[in-house]
């Protein structure tokens, strides 16, 4: 919306704080810089409501959005589990010890049943054994301290309260439509035309040249799923499911000859014709021919990383290896038995993702953004 209406988006503020509270010093820093932003500005955080009349200052427009309460906290248990934020961790913390395996494969259910510390929700409590964000309430209720209390009728109706008094609009992404149309009627000057950018105002497909479609589907996404989508689609459409290209090379990138001969190829292709390859994105334009229509999918970088991992292990990779090396000597079987986490641990070269290197010591497939970015030494 920021093109649309003049706006400025503001996503961190002046204080650098993870508690679940600020103190009264540091809410006013707070307050004193929002009162300050320029007119216009959408300022976005991870923080509780702030009183602004109470340092007499001038009240901002308040919205916010809220979820299922039992949706959010099985969103939570998951989201710690997963490998994009505890590589993150990892990253920041090297010397941290890593959870089990069986922590990150505990169902949700399972913890609750256990009666893990970490799926208790325990009414009135206030200090858990592992830091979360069970208080939806309290980015509603503020920085007091009887805002702490899990679950408490006061801290719940302190939040009704202030969300009656300072909030223009709480929506829910669970109702999108409703929360989207009502941010666009009541705070016009922010959302004004919102019903405008719609998914077909996002969708490129209206800059497409040519009606062939290119799934440049990037490895280890379980992109090979799709095939018998498309060959389903292709009876009810009237469509040509195409698998294999012109040009066949393990290289990460093609060269210029190369990307000429596969532009060339896929636009000679029938009308309705869906192009399934593992290829990085190719510049039709720059070759003089119309834009195809892009489509692929994409896997969290961490878990298609494990994905990987283990196939490379498994026995169908195995049995073509040594179909097409016969009489070569294999890995031994601990290298097969060897688990992500213990190859993470120990730096083996494999499981080593060092940030703008461009050689690998083992051929690989870390770069999903190339499948994205294209051809260019850049994006190695």
């Amino acid at each position: 919306m920021a093109p649309f209406n003049n706006l400025t988006v503001v996503t961190q503020g002046p204080l650098a704080i993870i508690s679940r509270t600020r103190s009264p010093k540091e809410q006013m820093i707070q307050a004193l810089w929002v009162t300050e932003l320029e007119p216009g500005t959408i300022y976005i955080e991870h923080c509780n409501w702030l009183d602004f009349q109470r340092y007499q200052l001038p009240r901002p427009i308040y919205i916010n959005l809220v979820r299922d309460p039992v949706e959010r906290m099985i969103s939570w248990y998951y989201y710690v589990r997963s490998g994009y934020r505890n590589a993150i961790h990892h990253r920041r913390f090297p010397n941290a010890t890593i959870k089990s395996e069986k922590w990150f494969k505990k169902s949700y259910n399972d913890c609750v049943r256990s009666g893990d510390p970490e799926c208790q929700y325990v009414p009135g409590s206030i200090k858990e054994s592992v830091g979360n964000y069970k208080r939806q309430t309290l980015f509603f209720c503020g920085h007091n301290r009887e805002c702490l209390p899990f679950d408490s009728q006061r801290a719940i109706q302190l939040a009704k309260l202030h969300v009656e008094r300072d909030y223009a609009v709480v929506g829910t992404w669970e109702e999108t439509n409703i929360t989207l149309t009502v941010l666009e009627a009541y705070i016009p000057r922010f959302f004004k035309g919102l019903g405008r950018v719609t998914l077909m105002n996002l969708n490129n497909t209206r800059y497409a040249g040519s009606e062939i479609v290119i799934f440049n589907r990037p490895t280890r996404v379980d992109s090979e799923q799709m095939v018998p989508l498309f060959r389903q689609l292709a009876a009810m459409n009237d469509i040509n499911v195409v698998l294999n290209g012109p040009v066949r090379t393990m290289n990460r990138t093609r060269t210029e000859k190369e990307q000429l001969i596969e532009s060339e190829w896929a636009n000679e292709l029938e009308r309705g014709s869906i192009y399934m390859a593992h290829s990085n994105w190719l510049d039709f334009e720059s070759f003089g021919f119309k834009k195809p229509i892009y489509i692929s999918l994409v896997k969290d970088p961490i878990d298609r990383m494990i994905t990987d991992f283990y196939k490379r292990r498994s026995w169908v990779k195995r049995a073509i290896y040594r179909r097409m090396y016969p009489g070569r000597r294999e890995r031994p079987d601990e290298w097969y038995q060897q688990s992500f986490n213990e190859c993470v641990r120990s730096r083996s070269p494999e499981c080593l993702f060092v940030q703008h290197a461009v050689a690998d010591p083992i051929q690989d497939f870390k770069r999903q953004s190339l499948y994205f970015c294209g051809n260019e030494a850049d994006c190695l």
